[in-house]
């Protein structure tokens, strides 16, 4: 961290996994899941988000999406403390909803790409509200 000010760079976006149903499907009956974990790695000064979204018709699966994006976060070591008893990962900046909103940005891209010529590239996953996300999301460190 330079003068307070905290540098990161995205290093690199990894498709894990993409699947997609030939089921047909009403607009109106898909309904959406979302998911990110958070993995911290001190030493490599790497913050890795692995997101998902799936596309439920009537129950079933029709869209699944899994990515990993990693960003470099300089001085790292410098906000990041464990709590030895419970093991709970503290930040000293709120830097998680930062790469969260990234994650979501590059997965809604990706989803419409590969969604583009069928019915789902006219149904693009909501807007989630932050809070809930940051909520949910797992911290780990690695």
């Amino acid at each position: 961290m330079n003068n307070g000010t905290l540098n990161f760079r995205l290093k690199s976006i990894k498709e894990l996994l993409f699947e997609q149903s030939k089921v047909e499907c009403d607009v109106d009956t898909i309904t959406f899941s979302f998911y990110t974990q958070t993995y911290i790695n001190v030493q490599n000064e790497e913050v890795k988000v692995k997101g998902g979204v799936m596309y439920k018709c009537v129950g079933e699966e029709v869209v699944k999406l899994e990515m990993l994006i990693i960003f470099v976060v300089e001085s790292l070591k410098d906000i990041v403390t464990t709590d030895e008893e419970s093991q709970e990962v503290k930040l000293k900046v709120d830097i998680i909803p930062t790469f969260i909103s990234s994650a979501i940005g590059i997965i809604r891209g990706v989803v419409f790409e590969k969604t583009r010529e069928n019915v789902f590239s006219k149904i693009p996953f909501p807007l989630i509200p932050m809070d809930n996300l940051v909520k949910d999301n797992l911290i780990f460190m690695e």
